[in-house]
């Protein structure tokens, strides 16, 4: 008889997408904790994350081509109807400049 193993269930935040992404201190322990288990994320991920990307746009402007490259990476990955284009980065990009 073969023992039966569930899955955990996590939930994928803003803040812990952005620590993947970014490569910040945290990232590691985030990557470790999502591993091997089934990811939900709330509806509006993509704009929790967007708004993290454009306070790091604002605060590291030198960056702004990694910053913009790893948001377009999880718009892409992570399959966000709509938001899946080269074109939402740059639009992102252009609003450091408001």
């Amino acid at each position: 008889m073969s023992e039966k193993t569930e899955t955990p269930v996590r939930v994928v935040d803003a803040s812990a997408l952005g620590a993947l992404l970014l490569g910040e201190a945290r990232a590691e322990d985030v990557a470790d904790w999502l591993t091997d288990a089934a990811l939900v994320a709330p509806a509006l991920l993509w704009l929790e994350v967007s708004s993290i990307c454009l306070r790091k746009l604002k605060a590291h402007p030198a960056s702004a081509d990694a910053i913009i490259g790893a948001f377009n990476l999880v718009l892409c990955q992570g399959g966000f109807d709509g938001f899946s284009d080269s074109r939402s980065g740059q639009r992102l990009g252009a609003r450091t400049q408001d």
